[in-house]
């Protein structure tokens, strides 16, 4: 499943991952060199920022073919996608919750079972 995450950045890592996974050579170095071009181009204009990230990530004949519809394919999938952060804040509020039972045993083990009666 495709999360959308809360910074381009993030989503540029996710879907070098997202290549890893479908055969490209993508590694870190070629996330960070993605990441630095950016910076120079206009990627609010779609054509330039495909065309970016294919020129850093790409390193055969057959993965510039393939390229373009990994691209589509995930960039369209990611508009539908469902937001990170709220999904992380509904796991933590979950995890919290679940949490504090444990807690409070244990809490009133260490404080010993105080019972007022005599």
């Amino acid at each position: 499943m495709i999360y959308r995450q809360t910074s381009l950045s993030a989503n540029i890592i996710q879907f070098c991952r997202f290549l890893r996974q479908k055969g490209f050579t993508v590694g870190v170095e070629e996330e960070a060199i993605t990441l630095q071009a950016l910076q120079f181009i206009d990627y609010t204009d779609p054509s330039i920022f495909r065309m970016t990230i294919k020129a850093t990530v790409c390193r055969t004949k057959t993965q510039v073919e393939e390229f373009d519809s990994l691209f589509n394919n995930y960039w369209k999938h990611l508009n539908k996608a469902v937001d990170a952060k709220i999904k992380d804040d509904e796991s933590k509020k979950q995890k919290h919750v679940s949490q504090q039972s444990p807690f409070k045993s244990l809490k009133t083990w260490l404080h010993g079972n105080r019972n007022d009666e005599t």
